[in-house]
């Protein structure tokens, strides 16, 4: 539990798959048939910040507020992101 609650003021978000069938996978042949270079030059891809609230729902359950403004200076895309991170007391 403490650790835990630890883990929780340092991460904001990850997402691991450890089974090989929760990893999508393709054959060589495919990624030289379909697969591009994402940019004629060098560049950043994302870059962001994110904001993290910790906000109590009751005395049992908690949740995070997590805003996230990511820009893609090479696509020249900015996004912004809403999440919520939900768990018990």
């Amino acid at each position: 539990q403490q650790a835990s609650e630890e883990a929780r003021k340092h991460i904001v978000y990850t997402n691991h798959t450890l089974v090989r069938a929760g990893n999508q996978a393709y054959e060589l042949t495919h990624l030289k048939e379909y697969g591009y270079y994402y940019a004629e030059k060098r560049g950043f891809v994302n870059v962001g910040v994110t904001y993290t609230q910790p906000l109590v729902v009751s005395n049992d359950v908690s949740l995070d507020l997590i805003l996230s403004l990511v820009t893609n200076p090479t696509a020249k895309n900015v996004f912004f992101t809403v999440g919520l991170s939900f768990y018990n007391n």
